[in-house]
């Protein structure tokens, strides 16, 4: 864990010290499980349905009039917003601090740098998250935020698949191969 350098108390804060404490310095657990908490509490109150990336992926398809959508849009655009704020906020979080490149850590070693492989393999996750996901009934956010505490049978089932899942992907990239 880094906590950063911490501040000398006679020393006025600045905007600067602001920002690196939110984006910068990496926030105690129980400080980021309480944001995330209220969030979900928060719009789940506010918009009155959960909140998930699924979700709004087919709300973006209904809004378009894809055919893979079963149902029409309702106008609600709150999924379509939070679906541009990830990338946003994820762009905007690194303002400063973030150059260009195709490299991807640990991946770059089991592909050999071939990028061919590495689209490959991200395309096939990617499938293999969307089938879960309408699978399931939602995504892996939505029923691990919201499924689980409310006790739905379905997303217990599916937050234990994930993890059993994530956790023998891990041992097989980090021991055998």
């Amino acid at each position: 864990m880094n906590p950063g350098p911490v501040p000398n108390p006679s020393t006025p804060l600045t905007f600067k010290m602001f920002l690196d404490a939110l984006f910068v310095n990496t926030w105690p657990w129980w400080v980021a499980g309480l944001c995330l908490g209220v969030t979900v509490i928060f719009f789940a109150w506010y918009a009155g349905r959960k909140m998930g990336a699924s979700s709004g992926y087919a709300d973006a398809c209904r809004a378009m009039g894809c055919a893979v959508a079963r149902k029409k849009f309702d106008g609600r655009t709150d999924r379509l917003w939070f679906l541009l704020g990830l990338p946003l906020g994820a762009f905007l979080a690194t303002c400063g601090w973030w150059t260009w490149t195709w490299t991807l850590g640990r991946m770059d070693m089991v592909t050999n740098g071939n990028f061919f492989v590495k689209v490959i393999l991200l395309l096939l996750g990617g499938l293999c998250l969307g089938f879960g996901a309408r699978w399931t009934g939602g995504c892996m956010t939505s029923h691990g935020l919201f499924g689980v505490p409310l006790g739905h049978k379905m997303s217990l089932i599916s937050v234990a698949a994930f993890l059993a899942s994530g956790f023998l992907l891990a041992y097989i990239l980090l021991k055998v191969l």
